[in-house]
């Protein structure tokens, strides 16, 4: 993991957006299962908020969208709709992955794609 503003903003060549050249769509074709960008600058604060509430739900083995729902679900309560924090993380997922992080020690080793 590492955190970085910008990670789904895609590369441009005379103001025009080159597909599939952001950061995220990049780490996928890749190979890695699973990348939260953001499509901007985060505040510090709202970072903070989305981070707490994304790693409760992990913690509470929810799959990834799921915990990227109630962490940006979150911004909307906290910030109350006036600022567009909630829109920000953009989550990218391997076609072959299902979203689960973890298995639990009885369904055996977690495998990437």
């Amino acid at each position: 993991m590492f955190n970085a503003c910008w990670g789904a903003q895609p590369a441009a060549v005379n103001r025009q957006a080159l597909p599939s050249s952001s950061l995220g769509e990049v780490l996928i074709r890749h190979g890695v299962p699973a990348v939260l960008g953001m499509g901007d600058q985060i505040a510090d604060r709202e970072s903070h908020t989305f981070i707490h509430a994304f790693t409760q739900a992990l913690r509470s083995r929810k799959p990834i969208d799921e915990a990227v729902a109630e962490a940006r679900q979150q911004l909307l309560t906290v910030y109350k709709f006036n600022q567009p924090a909630w829109t920000l993380p953009i989550l990218y997922l391997h076609p072959y992955y299902n979203g689960q992080l973890l298995k639990s020690f009885y369904e055996g080793i977690t495998e990437l794609p």
